[in-house]
């Protein structure tokens, strides 16, 4: 008699959002694959679909809130889909999911990743039951749920790792603090053996990812005398044998130290571009803000990586129209990115998050407002962008080579310089994994052209 197999169930991760959340759907896709489950290549023919999302800027709020919408069409056609959201959206919003989607199978918190193959079981479960409910609600946060080692990586050169999660910063805009907790670090020994693991693995590029990475160490996820900073973790990665490159994202103004600005001076691991969020130029607005430090302050900082570090290139985020800003608060901000001359900006308007300090201020602006002094800005920061992108022209600079990009005729390969430019230039795919030297022959504002040299 033949034995029919029952097919394995194939998932589809939809992402919104910042680099930590695109890295813990590399973490819950690796723990899938772990169970058995299969990657579709499209959303249509995936038997498990789940939204990792975000809810930073009401923009990723809309995009969330209209997916559901083209997610219900697909349970309807397909019953036996299994629907499953979580992320800042889902732990902000679970009572909201729960009512107005009820469709969805299950909920996740924040800091619940590790459990999604549990939930997919007990959603099975239940099916076959008579208390079948269609939404479990789990957004409940667990700090325990902290450690890992199951991941399923996007890029084969370099890894995206989160060393912290949480912030105790509590800035007046952010709803960041509310949603994904207080301010936890993992161990150091944990992350060093994790990075010496992916170096054995042929990895030569770390990305470690936190809400605020320069505040490492001050509380850890288990209790520990062990007093770790920043920049000693740093040394302990840039010690590591096989891995070329180091970046780190996100760094707060108020907690860059001295001691991490030598390193970066010194230690060739370490990339030379920073992304520095600056928010606003405005010192009133800053405060408003709650983001501890004076625009004095920041340029005192770029000044002093400038000096040290000349090669250094600069990214941020900034936000327009805040509550009370006014023409020349606006114009403060203005000057201050003229001055820096950011490679790249993240440049948004502002919108109210529910429950943060900045939704009970008064003097809010009009939405025509905002949005005329972020094309404003925009225009210049695009400009500023495509200046500082010339400079590149005729320059040979190292690569770190990190896929074939199959969309151009021939064979281009595609990677990164240490100032975080992507570079498109031909090659065999042999070179991927490699630093390579190429020469820049042409220029976009975001992408460079060259050949290997």
């Amino acid at each position: 008699m033949e034995i029919l197999q029952t097919p394995l169930k194939k998932f589809y991760i939809k992402t919104y959002g910042c680099q930590m959340n695109f890295s813990e759907s590399e973490i819950i896709s690796g723990l899938l694959l772990r169970e058995g489950f299969k990657p579709a290549e499209d959303i249509q023919e995936a038997d498990i679909i789940i939204l990792n999302t975000c809810t930073v800027r009401d923009t990723a709020a809309n995009k969330i809130i209209g997916k559901l919408g083209e997610l219900k069409k697909l349970k309807e056609l397909n019953p036996g889909l299994i629907l499953g959201i979580g992320g800042c959206f889902a732990q902000a919003e679970s009572e909201f999911l729960c009512r107005k989607a009820p469709f969805l199978d299950f909920i996740f918190g924040t800091q619940n990743k590790l459990i999604i193959p549990d939930l997919i079981k007990m959603v099975e479960s239940s099916r076959i039951s008579d208390d079948y409910e269609t939404v479990l609600d789990i957004s409940v946060q667990d700090e325990s749920q902290f450690e890992y080692t199951d991941v399923s990586y996007s890029n084969p050169v370099s890894a995206w790792l989160p060393i912290m999660q949480g912030c105790d910063n509590f800035c007046s805009y952010c709803i960041v603090p509310y949603v994904r907790g207080k301010e936890i670090s993992r161990l150091p020994g944990d992350i060093i053996q994790q990075v010496s693991g992916l170096a054995e693995r042929g990895y030569k590029e770390i990305i470690l990812l936190g809400q605020n990475v320069n505040s490492y160490g001050k509380r850890f996820s288990v209790k520990t005398d062990l007093q770790v900073t920043f920049t000693e973790l740093l040394k302990n990665i840039s010690n590591i044998e096989g891995i070329e490159r180091i970046r780190f994202i996100t760094s707060h103004p108020k907690d860059l130290s001295d001691d991490l600005i030598d390193l970066m001076s010194t230690e060739k691991k370490i990339c030379k571009s920073l992304h520095l969020p600056v928010q606003s130029g405005s010192d009133r607005i800053l405060k408003l803000m709650k983001r501890q430090y004076t625009r004095e302050y920041y340029l005192g900082l770029i000044s002093k990586l400038k000096t040290k570090i000349p090669e250094i290139s600069f990214s941020t985020d900034i936000i327009v129209g805040f509550p009370g800003e006014t023409e020349d608060d606006f114009n403060d901000t203005v000057e201050l990115v003229k001055e820096v001359r950011y490679e790249q900006g993240y440049l948004f308007r502002f919108s109210v998050r529910t429950g943060t300090a900045a939704e009970k201020l008064p003097d809010h602006l009009s939405e025509e407002v905002k949005k005329d002094r972020l094309w404003r800005l925009m225009e210049i920061q695009d400009r500023i962008t495509e200046e500082e992108s010339r400079k590149y022209s005729g320059k040979t600079i190292p690569v770190l080579v990190e896929g074939a990009d199959f969309k151009k005729e021939g064979e281009h390969l595609t990677g990164r310089t240490e100032t975080n430019k992507i570079v498109i230039f031909n090659g065999s795919e042999k070179l991927i994994g490699n630093i390579v030297k190429v020469k820049i022959n042409r220029t976009t504002p975001y992408t460079l052209f060259g050949e290997v040299i």
